[in-house]
This record gives structure tokens, C-alpha cells and sequence, in this order.
């Protein structure tokens, strides 16, 4: 029996184009530190799944990620990696055993301003330009729907588009002004990190850096107090439902065509979300910091780890970190390393395999070559085979 599909245009049916207004949770999700951060977003607009941006309680600070980290020179620990030095390193697109080496170091124009702020988004963003194109947008179905004479289509884009507006205005915030002591200006900072899967990352900076970037938290400055946070909330999750029931009863034109616009709208925030570029690079303005970073992918563990001591030239904060086992041959790789930190032709995984290999050789030479008990020594003298009595 062939496949039958509707003949007319009128026979399609789109009952549930309301359902595309709240689909794509998770991909808003992805974006919502940098989308709420700009101005742009009290501008009414189509906004996919609007209640991505509802919490039950805002956060105090900005997100971090675990990870494992010690200070060089300090040995002061870490277990979490803020929110911006995530977006710097790309946590996510580290491969396993790769090296990383970063020089970080103010730029002339935190110098010559003492309060400022980290991070402040640019003028020409992506999710900025995206906001303002939907709102371009939204403003057009709604004068089609005028033309139109569709009434609910009207009233549906008015309500929806009011409801992004509050919720986006319920989490408008912005990073908090830090205050450059320069303190620590000629104080090394070095700091290293190790991924899960085996990465290591040094970075070389100044004492003040690191305080900036890696160990004061960054507090996030909402417009909105707690009440007028609630209000807002409350006020756009009520015109958000309102309006996907009136959403149902549009014309059939106006249903294709807000059905089509959050498919747009959808695969947009997704393009974003899926590039890292989009939240480092393209959205925040870290021009407060001069960034240089240099990568080499080794083979495995040992040649990462390696990598790591001869860009710090220093190896205690390997034992301290915990980052090799605390056996003797790893012990004693760890020594030759440290001699050999200026040596280029210096095979790491090859000493490493010597040792292992010497370290194995000597425990069997150790153990008796048979199961005659009576060749292990006691304190009494030869230990005698057991009898069955």
C-alpha cells in the first residue's frame, strides 16, 4: 500500500506549534551566561524555551569547573577552575596527555585603570547580533499577523515575546569591578593544571594574575533584587503559558511560520553553543589580559608530565600534587627528570621504562626460585614445610 500524505496545504496540521516554543532547553542553556550579560536582552523577541533562564535561585557566583591544580611556587592547591579561566583554556577540547603552556600577564590598560572589570562583553557578539536579529524579526510576524487580521497570532507574539523580556531582565547580570593592587606584580605565580584525562596546562604569570583569574571568586552583580527577581519570574512563566495556549488558535499561516521561526531560532543558539569560539573569542572582552599560548600533543602520560617539568624547571609540586605514584622508581624517574630539565634529547618514557624494568628485575631476584618453603629465612632459622598430621 503506497504512502498517502495530505494533498492541500489546509489538510497539514500545526496544533502544536506552541510545543516548538519550549523546545531547545538545553542548547539556551549552554549560552545563558553570556546571553543574559548584555543589555540587548530586555528586547522583546521569539526566544526559544524562555524558561531556560528560570531558577529556583540565582547564583552568587559564576560557574567553575573540577579540576586538579597546584600552584608552583606557592604549592597552594586547587579544585576548581572559574568560570573565565574555563573559557580561556577550552577544558572541553583538551585531548588526553596534551600539553599546554600559557603566558598571562596584564595589559597596559589594566594598568592604567585600577578598578575595572574582568570581562565585559563586546559590542559585535554573536549572541548579541542574534538578540537583535530576533527581535528585527518578531517585530515582522507581528505586522504580518496584523495584516492578517489574525487576532490570537497577535496576542500569542505579544505575550510570548513579553515573557523572554522578563525573564531575561529577572537574570541581567554583570561581573563585579576587581580592584588591581599590583601588590604582586613581581611575584611568580605559576600555576599547574591536570585534566582528567591526563593533560597538563602550566601557566606563567605573576602572583596578581593568578589571584584575578584562578583564585578570587568572581561574584555576578544582578540589576534585579531577590523580590523584583521572583516578580519578574512569576510575571513571564504566567504570559509564557498564556501564550502558548493562544498559540494553538492561529491560522494556519501564522502557525507555519512561528513554527518555522523557532527551527531557526533552534539551529542559531545551537551554532553558538556548539562553538567554543562564540564565548571566548567572539562574545567576552578580555583585554585586561595579554594571552600567549603554546601546545604540543605527547604520546602519553609520561611525556605530558615531562613536558610540564621542563616548562617549570622545578618538580615538587609533582610529589605535592600527588601526580605520580609514590613508588621508588617513579621517585627515581622523578630525580632524573629534574637533572635533565635543560636536556632536549632526554627520553622520558624511556627512562621511565628502564626504572620500571630495573625495579621488577630486582623484585625477582628477591623472591625464592621455588616453593620450598624452607629456603625463606625466619628469625629461627629456616622456616620447615608445613606437615598434615
Amino acid at each position: 500500500m503506497p504512502l498517502q500524505f495530505p494533498q492541500a496545504h489546509g489538510d497539514w496540521k500545526f496544533d502544536l506549534v506552541g510545543l516548538l516554543a519550549i523546545i531547545g532547553e538545553s542548547i539556551v542553556s549552554e549560552v545563558v551566561q553570556p546571553l543574559t550579560a548584555s543589555r540587548t536582552i530586555f528586547l522583546p523577541r521569539l526566544l526559544p524555551a524562555p524558561h531556560a533562564l528560570i531558577r529556583p535561585s540565582r547564583r552568587t557566583a559564576l560557574p567553575s569547573r573540577p579540576i586538579s591544580g597546584i600552584g608552583v611556587y606557592s604549592k597552594q592547591e586547587m579544585t576548581s577552575l572559574p568560570y573565565f579561566p574555563d573559557m580561556i583554556h577550552q577544558i572541553d577540547l583538551i585531548r588526553p596527555y596534551e600539553f599546554q603552556e600559557f603566558n598571562i600577564s596584564l595589559s597596559s590598560k589594566a594598568t592604567s585603570d585600577r578598578h575595572q572589570k574582568i570581562a565585559t562583553v563586546k559590542f559585535f557578539s554573536p549572541l548579541k547580533l542574534l538578540t537583535v536579529f530576533s527581535f528585527l524579526w518578531t517585530v515582522g510576524i507581528l505586522v504580518w499577523a496584523i495584516l492578517l487580521g489574525d487576532g490570537p497570532a497577535v496576542v500569542a507574539i505579544v505575550l510570548v515575546s513579553a515573557a523572554s523580556s522578563l525573564h531575561s531582565a529577572a537574570s541581567f547580570w554583570q561581573t563585579s569591578n576587581t580592584k588591581v593592587t599590583r601588590l604582586g606584580a613581581h611575584i611568580q605565580g605559576d600555576l599547574v593544571l591536570r585534566t582528567r584525562e591526563g593533560a597538563f596546562i602550566v601557566v606563567h604569570c605573576t602572583e596578581e594574575v593568578a589571584r584575578l583569574l584562578y583564585k578570587s571568586p568572581l561574584a555576578c552583580d544582578y540589576v534585579a533584587g531577590g523580590t523584583a527577581f521572583q516578580i519578574l519570574i512569576s510575571m513571564g512563566t504566567l504570559l509564557l503559558m498564556v501564550g502558548i495556549v493562544v498559540m494553538s488558535n492561529c491560522s494556519w499561516t501564522m502557525q507555519v511560520v512561528l513554527g518555522a521561526s523557532y527551527l531557526a531560532l533552534n539551529a542559531l543558539y545551537m551554532v553558538c553553543a556548539l562553538t567554543p569560539a562564540v564565548s571566548q573569542y567572539w562574545h567576552w572582552d578580555l583585554s585586561m589580559f595579554e594571552i600567549v599560548m603554546q601546545k604540543m600533543y605527547c604520546d602519553n602520560y609520561t611525556e605530558a608530565l615531562w613536558g610540564a617539568i621542563r616548562a617549570t624547571r622545578e618538580a615538587e609540586w609533582v610529589v605535592r600534587g600527588g601526580y605520580i605514584p609514590r613508588t621508588t622508581p617513579w621517585q627515581t624517574w622523578l630525580d632524573a627528570a629534574t637533572r635533565n630539565y635543560m636536556n632536549e634529547n632526554w627520553d622520558a618514557t624511556a627512562a621511565k621504562d628502564h626504572y620500571m624494568a630495573q625495579a621488577s628485575r630486582d623484585a625477582t631476584e628477591t623472591v625464592p626460585p621455588s616453593n620450598d618453603y624452607s629456603n625463606w629465612p625466619t628469625r629461627d632459622g629456616p622456616r620447615r614445610r608445613p606437615t598434615i598430621l
